[in-house]
This record gives structure tokens, sequence and C-alpha cells, in this order.
């Protein structure tokens, strides 16, 4: 298990958290725990070439476990 690694970034009044998990790279922000969904599907997508939506994506059964478990990884708190 490779060790996680959190930078913290303040933009337009707003302090997120960056971090890497399973090598993918997270933008959270603090206020809420909100994640960049986005960014993550990008990834996904750059990754294994492939054309995934995130409407579908957030419907999903995994992708909700996903979040709560990142959430816990990164933040120790469940939203």
């Amino acid at each position: 298990m490779s060790a996680v690694q959190n930078q913290q970034i303040t933009s337009n009044n707003e302090t997120f958290t960056e971090s890497t998990y399973n090598g993918f790279k997270i933008i959270i922000r603090d206020f809420d725990g909100y994640i960049n969904a986005s960014n993550v599907v990008k990834q996904i997508n750059d990754r294994e070439h492939t054309n995934k939506q995130i409407k579908t994506l957030f419907k999903s059964v995994q992708y909700k476990d996903f979040e709560n478990k990142l959430r816990i990884v990164l933040l120790g708190k469940i939203l």
C-alpha cells in the first residue's frame, strides 16, 4: 500500500486538499468534502483510453462506496 500524501491549496478564499489515491490525483474542497469528479473521470478516460460519462458514474453503487472510502482516507470523515 502506498502512502497518502496530502497538500493544502487555497484558491478564491477556499481551501482544498490535493492528494493521490490509487494513482489518481484527487482534489477535495475542505469545507464540504466535494470531490472534483470531473477531473477523476478525465484521468480514468486518459488512462484507459475510454469515454466514460460522469452522469452514469455517479449513479453506480461502486462510485458511492469509492467516494465514501476516499473521504475517510483523505479527510477522516464521511459527509
